[in-house]
């Protein structure tokens, strides 16, 4: 267990392996850094990969702090800073991926983050602001159900977060949510109500990978046909044929195939 610290002095838990280019991974939405195991297998060979939990999630601190997507991105560049790291690929899933998006757009004053590799991600909308999204009275039942029982909803969720995961292994990761407080958990999980980043697609001026699985049934997946139509520059769009939400695991692979072509001139 290793542990760096940022913003004065929350800890978090991070994971380093492999060599090679550098890229560094936040989970989604409970998620922990055991999410992205059977990635990092397929890219240690050739890639450095840098795992870790955020705040409030897994074995790192869990403040009593606002829990919004900028915190959380502040905290992501701290520890790129603070690991030294450079040419870094940033990869979020999910809300992470929001997370992962603010943190390229706000916090890389230092040019550290020159790629950014986008799974599943909750954006550039998460709650349906046109028609697009989950819609805004369904995500206030998804809040509810949060609150009325987080242990049923996570373990609840094997069949549909993944496409061809076996079961014990859905359940063993999905567990891992509720390590993370339910006032926390609430607080981060309203971020997704408030996330629109669809004016400023344009303005991140990096290289962008957004990759869904065919069989996502979290993420709206009308918002390829979108992005691919507003071709937006440096933007690419893929999907995997064979995976669900959590694409990771589902399609590891396959992703990494992606990942290592999106990273950089080595295998």
């Amino acid at each position: 267990m290793a542990l760096i610290t940022v913003d004065g002095a929350v800890r978090l838990n991070y994971r380093i392996a492999g060599t090679g280019p550098v890229l560094v991974f936040h989970p989604g939405f409970g998620n922990n850094l055991d999410m992205w195991n059977w990635l990092v297998r397929e890219l240690a060979p050739h890639r450095t990969c840098v795992t870790f939990d955020p705040r409030g999630h897994g074995l790192s601190d869990k403040p009593d702090s606002e829990y919004t997507l900028d915190e959380l991105a502040a905290d992501t560049n701290a520890l790129i800073e603070g690991l030294g790291l450079t040419d870094v690929t940033l990869v979020g899933h999910s809300l992470g991926g929001a997370v992962a998006f603010q943190t390229a757009l706000k916090h890389n004053g230092g040019n550290r983050i020159t790629r950014l590799a986008l799974l599943a991600p909750a954006l550039p909308t998460f709650v349906a602001f046109d028609d697009i999204g989950v819609p805004r009275e369904a995500f206030a039942g998804m809040q509810q159900g949060l609150s009325d029982g987080i242990v049923p909803m996570a373990l609840g969720m094997t069949g549909v977060f993944f496409h061809q995961t076996d079961e014990t292994t859905a359940h063993w990761l999905l567990q891992k949510c509720l390590e993370m407080p339910i006032h926390l958990a609430e607080r981060y999980f309203a971020q997704l109500g408030t996330i629109d980043f669809r004016p400023v697609l344009a303005e991140l001026g990096l290289p962008v990978l957004a990759a869904w699985g065919d069989h996502d049934q979290m993420a709206d997946l009308r918002w390829v046909p979108w992005l691919r139509e507003a071709n937006l520059p440096g933007w690419s769009v893929e999907t995997l044929p064979d995976s669900g939400h959590g694409m990771m695991v589902d399609e590891p692979a396959r992703l990494a195939q992606l990942l290592r072509d999106f990273s950089g001139s080595k295998p």
